[in-house]
């Protein structure tokens, strides 16, 4: 069975991301130049992927004050609101 997790980019706002250090500048470029959606989500992801504990869990954070508190569910297996 598959699960489709939609994340809506625009919602984590890049810029915060940039801002406290989870996505350099490049980083940053790279996700953001994409026009469609899926392909900025994969690129975020795939960035992410490679990230140190404390910056994944900065994404994370950003994710749940976006309302994207699913999407971190899924990836952690963390019990919604947990």
């Amino acid at each position: 069975m598959s699960v489709v997790i939609t994340l809506r980019v625009h919602a984590i706002q890049l810029n915060d991301l940039f801002g406290v250090g989870v996505l350099d500048h490049n980083e940053y470029e790279v996700v953001n130049s994409e026009v469609v959606s899926v392909r900025r989500n994969e690129r975020l992801l795939a960035v992410m992927y490679r990230k140190p504990q404390q910056q994944t869990d900065a994404f994370f954070h950003s994710l749940d004050r976006a309302g994207q508190d699913h999407v971190v569910d899924h990836v952690t297996g963390r019990k919604h609101g947990n």
